[in-house]
C-alpha cells in the first residue's frame, strides 16, 4: 500500500499566509473603532441642538422645543412612509435599508427599527477650496 505524503508548508507559502489580507484586518478594525469617550463625546443630543438653536434664535427655548419636537416627529413619520427628504441646506436624505425590530412578547419592551440613511451634502460654501497651481 503507498503512504500519503503530507504537504507541508515552506517558508515562501508562511510569509504569504502572514502577509494576507485576513490577517491584517483585525489590527486595522481595531485603530478605526473609537472608544466609549470619544463616542459619547461626539454625540450630539438633543438638548445639545436645542441649546446651540437657542443661542443662534431669539425664540424661547419652550418654543424652540415644541418645534423641534414637531420636526423630529415629521422627519421620522416621512422615514417611516418611505418618503426621501431635501432638506436643504442639510442635504438629501434617503432610505437605504430598513430592517423591523420584529415583534415582541406580551409585556415585553418593543425592538427598535433599524434605519440605514445615505445622506448627500453639497460642499458647504463657505468652506476653503483647495489652492489653484500658479504659474
Amino acid at each position: 500500500m503507498a503512504s500519503k505524503t503530507q504537504k507541508r508548508p515552506t517558508a515562501k507559502t508562511a510569509k504569504a499566509s502572514a502577509a494576507s489580507p485576513k490577517a491584517a484586518a483585525p489590527a486595522i478594525k481595531a485603530e478605526l473603532v473609537p472608544d466609549q469617550a470619544d463616542r459619547d463625546a461626539s454625540l450630539l443630543k438633543r438638548r445639545d441642538l436645542l441649546n446651540r438653536i437657542a443661542k443662534r434664535s431669539s425664540l424661547s427655548k419652550g418654543d424652540l422645543r415644541t418645534t423641534l419636537d414637531l420636526f423630529l416627529t415629521e422627519i421620522g413619520a416621512a422615514l417611516d412612509e418611505g418618503h426621501d427628504l431635501a432638506l436643504a441646506p442639510l442635504g438629501k436624505l434617503r432610505l437605504v435599508r430598513r430592517k423591523d425590530g420584529g415583534e415582541t412578547p406580551e409585556g415585553a419592551p418593543a425592538k427598535a427599527d433599524v434605519l440605514t440613511l445615505k445622506l448627500r451634502r453639497r460642499p458647504a460654501k463657505d468652506a476653503p477650496s483647495a489652492p489653484s497651481p500658479e504659474a
